[in-house]
């Protein structure tokens, strides 16, 4: 069975769903400061007939990503139980990254990722992704920190294997842009492995880049969606007058939010958008 979190629910589906799109509009009413002021918890559904192995989301890199993503698996997989492991206390991966590949900062993000992916292990195979792209950078460490039977037990889905595949299979010789944070950028995890596969990209100019940031971090998880709008129109208005995009991968679990939110951009809408999530969950 699931190791338990201080906080564990286990809800029939149309609970389960109520309960992920309350936890967002009230995240998106009152957001936190940071993704670690957010308790920790475990949500669960368990499917009466399940259909399928079981689907578990890292959660918590923020808060409202990962609600989000288990909202979208409930949507997608209705017959196949999932759990939404809610694990805030995994410290900030940007300024890990930052810190460089071997530094205490690293092997923590590495460790607290290794005991989340250890809270969705049971007695039966289980997939699992993690409702974070940067949080990838410390995929191959934090599997090493797990001890060989939980690792053993679990399939890892990553966003950008999935996102990077759809990518390839667009006609018309694509050329996508990488739209995420700084860490995921300075990782390279979507651009190494776009080169790696052929895929001709872009990434955001360093104004862009910024723009971006404050759109996801003073816009999306402040809440701020006036903010959203404008700095996200900055962000990708040179990359869309440019007419060299076909294609734009949401390589941030926010990004699509803000999509949404500048829903009057016929330009911006008429890109086919590469939601890593939708992605993993087609794999799955």
């Amino acid at each position: 069975m699931f190791v338990s979190l201080p906080h564990h629910k286990t809800l029939a589906h149309d609970d389960a769903l109520a309960c992920a799109e309350s936890a967002i509009a009230q995240l998106i009413a009152h957001p936190f400061a940071r993704d670690q002021d957010f308790p920790s918890a475990v949500y669960q559904f368990q499917a009466q007939a399940p259909t399928g192995t079981p689907v578990v989301i890292i959660g918590g890199m923020g808060p409202l990503a990962g609600f989000d993503a288990w909202k979208r698996t409930l949507i997608a997989l209705p017959t196949r139980s999932s759990t939404l492991v809610q694990y805030c206390q995994i410290p900030d991966r940007a300024t890990a990254l930052r810190e460089g590949a071997t530094s205490q900062a690293v092997l923590h993000v590495a460790q607290a990722l290794a005991k989340a992916m250890t809270y969705a292990t049971s007695k039966n195979p289980t997939h699992v992704f993690i409702a974070c792209n940067t949080a990838h950078a410390f995929l191959p460490l934090a599997l090493q920190c797990m001890d060989e039977q939980h690792r053993n037990n679990i399939r890892v889905h990553s966003l950008i294997d999935a996102a990077v595949a759809h990518a390839k299979r667009l006609g018309n010789t694509p050329c996508v842009l990488i739209a995420g944070t700084w860490g995921t950028r300075d990782a390279r995890l979507y651009s190494e492995s776009l080169t790696r596969e052929n895929v001709a990209f872009e990434e955001l100019g360093e104004d862009c880049q910024h723009h971006l940031t404050e759109a996801i971090y003073r816009g999306i998880k402040a809440g701020n969606r006036a903010v959203a709008r404008g700095a996200g129109r900055h962000a990708f208005e040179a990359a869309i007058a440019s007419g060299n995009i076909t294609a734009i991968i949401a390589a941030c679990t926010e990004i699509p939010m803000i999509v949404e939110a500048l829903s009057d951009w016929e330009a911006l809408h008429a890109l086919p958008i590469i939601d890593p999530i939708d992605a993993v969950l087609e794999m799955i």
